[in-house]
């Protein structure tokens, strides 16, 4: 295998005796050469896959490497510690966490689920929603959680009145979880890094249960993921990093460039190796993406190759408005396609923000051309769907108030708002979960007419509580249906809606029926653990479609033909990045790595004219179209109507 391989990536497989720095620019074969050495650690090192730690950045990425390791290999998928952080930090907890206070069959809430308990817990504490707004402190929260702080022993700086609210209120969120026993994404890391920290003998035994650590996309690590690192890493440091300081684009979660800058201050006898030779684009493209980057001084240092031609010119495009560059765009993917240049799912559209999706969706919609917007409004953000998993979620742990909040009248069974209203002030007096609640008021008989609607429900999640000591998940959610007569309320909707709401939940069924099919012994708490880890990333399919996505959610991926909208003054690079340097050095790693996703075709386009909020803007070109020289550049005059 190794003949598969350059001179450097063969370095990179076969260095094993210290920590190792790969530096892997982009379309290096990066991928490849972590599969191979992994391989490398099994059959030629022997150790055994179990003792193997490698941690990636998405499900995507981790799938896709223990497919092509498990192909080479005659073991089980799930015999490996292969995955994101947050699927090994949850492997971890599950298996010690009342080490840390969590109870058996703890869940994970989802941003909706925390938006819940953090408007809740505004009301209870008579705090405004518009002064505190529950996704503005949530984003605080995150990023003390980035930091492995935890979060009831912050402390607010002297007369800072918002800081001393906020943190109070961090502190009642914290409480509320621990009641409905459920932790949040962050949670996941600032427990693995307590569990870690606090408990030697489970440190140890992780120490040495791992012959080796390999970290993928090192660039992106935070600070609780790099304390969990260093937690594990042995004294012989067999440590290996796979990363590129160029496309460190998530700083504003928590990323720290500085992780993979200083990681030779921090293991000062690592070796280095640069990947540098590109398989990916042509050399046109990569000499401009080169261009652009050289400009930034947070850098390591290397300078991508390639073998591959020359290619065609960058192709710019000045449109008047933001209406005529989404009709300039799809025109070009109409010629595209027409001419059997590309396929659809060879196409991508890439924007700085969300927003600026629905005028390429409505262009698209006119020239009747599928596609794929990833990132919106995920699958298993749908109503139906997370009508399903509150039911799943509360199975598993009754504790859990926000799913029982949600399914208690889904569907409707006559438990109104005032209902839930009594049983909310009652968890408020007593401390208690809502289930508690309704099992004491049942026993009490003082509800009359509504103690039969109470107690219709409550013995039919009995019924789904003791059915699911013995059946499969499958079995689980077609008997949620039958039972609680689910579809029937969907089929009463409007016929169009109705189609596409049964459609959804007959995929979810699907998807359940996989992952039974694929799990060595499939429970309603692994699906569930699954589902919590699910990221946008793992929202792009293979389907022949044009993909619109921003720049943030395109990395690792590649594309024949890209197209990079709104390259203009204040929205890319984004008006927040003024502020400093170091943002305004991210913004050009994401122009970066968005050029970088580009195999053959490159297309940069902005516009005078652009209308947000009501208000029109007039821009300027984005400086980083004037940091690629002239020569690897054409504009296209291209006149398209005004009607478009």
């Amino acid at each position: 295998m190794l003949n598969e391989l350059n001179e450097k990536q063969q370095e990179a497989v076969l260095y094993n005796d210290g920590p190792l720095l790969i530096l892997a620019g982009a379309g290096s074969g990066k991928t490849r050469s972590i599969t191979y050495k992994i391989n490398h650690l099994i059959r030629d090192l022997h150790i055994a896959p179990s003792h193997i730690l490698a941690m990636t950045f998405s499900n995507k990425a981790a799938d896709e490497i223990k497919k092509r390791v498990t192909s080479m290999h005659a073991i089980k998928p799930y015999a490996m510690w292969m995955g994101t952080f947050h699927s090994i930090g949850l492997r971890m907890l599950r298996a010690h966490g009342e080490k840390v206070g969590l109870a058996s069959g703890f869940v994970i809430y989802d941003s909706h689920d925390q938006e819940s308990v953090m408007k809740k817990c505004l009301k209870d504490l008579n705090m405004s929603g518009d002064t505190f707004k529950p996704r503005s402190v949530m984003s605080i929260m995150d990023r003390y959680k980035n930091d492995g702080a935890d979060i009831q022993t912050l402390k607010p700086g002297p007369f800072n009145y918002y800081e001393v609210k906020v943190f109070n209120l961090l502190r009642e969120y914290q409480t509320r979880l621990r009641t409905n026993n459920a932790i949040d994404f962050g949670d996941i890391l600032t427990f693995t890094k307590k569990l870690l920290t606090e408990h030697e003998d489970v440190r140890a035994y992780y120490k040495n249960l791992f012959d080796y650590i390999l970290i993928d996309e090192f660039q992106d690590t935070n600070r609780v993921q790099y304390d969990i690192i260093k937690l594990l890493v042995r004294d012989s440091g067999n440590i290996c990093v796979v990363g590129d300081e160029d496309q460190s684009i998530y700083r504003w979660r928590g990323a720290c460039i500085e992780n993979i800058l200083n990681f030779k201050d921090d293991y000062q006898n690592a070796r280095v190796v640069k990947l540098e030779q590109n398989y990916r684009s042509t050399k046109t493209i990569l000499e401009a993406s080169t261009r652009v980057i050289a400009k930034n001084t947070e850098r390591l240092g290397k300078t991508l190759w390639t073998k591959n031609g020359d290619g065609d010119r960058i192709i710019g495009f000045n449109a008047m408005d933001d209406r005529l560059e989404a009709g300039y765009v799809v025109k070009k993917i109409s010629t595209l396609l027409s001419s059997g240049a590309c396929r659809r799912k060879d196409i991508a559209v890439f924007y700085r923000t969300n927003a600026q999706s629905r005028l390429f969706e409505e262009a698209l919609t006119r020239y009747k051309i599928p596609y794929n917007l990833v990132g919106s409004y995920a699958f298993y953000e749908r109503t139906e769907i997370k009508d399903m998993l509150a039911y799943l979620k509360f199975i598993v742990n009754t504790a859990d108030s926000v799913a029982l909040k949600r399914i208690i009248n889904v569907p409707v069974r006559g438990i109104g708002k005032k209902t839930i209203t009594t049983l909310e002030d009652e968890m408020a007096k007593t401390n208690r979960p809502m289930w508690d609640v309704i099992d004491g008021v049942l026993e009490s008989g003082v509800l009359g007419a509504l103690g039969k609607k109470l107690k219709l429900f409550y013995g039919q999640m009995k019924l789904f509580m003791d059915k699911n000591e013995t059946a499969s998940p499958l079995e689980m959610i077609k008997l949620i249906f039958n039972e609680t007569g689910y579809l029937a309320m969907l089929r009463k909707e409007q016929a169009d809606v109705a189609d596409s709401r049964i459609d959804n939940i007959n995929e979810f069924v699907n998807s359940i029926d996989d992952f039974c099919k694929t799990e060595e012994q499939p429970t309603l708490k692994t699906f569930l653990d699954r589902i919590s880890l699910y990221s946008h990333h793992d929202d792009i399919r293979d389907t022949d479609a044009v993909t619109l996505m921003t720049v943030h959610l395109a990395k690792g991926l590649e594309f024949k033909t890209v197209f990079m909208a709104g390259m203009e003054q204040g929205l890319f690079p984004h008006s927040k990045s003024f502020e400093s340097l170091s943002q305004l050095e991210e913004e050009r790693r994401l122009c970066y790595v968005g050029m970088t996703r580009a195999m053959k075709n490159l297309f940069i386009t902005y516009s005078n004219v652009r209308r947000s909020f009501g208000l029109t803007h007039y821009n300027v070109m984005s400086p980083f179209i004037g940091d690629i020289p002239a020569q690897y550049i054409e504009w296209d005059y291209m006149d398209i109507g005004s009607n478009e």
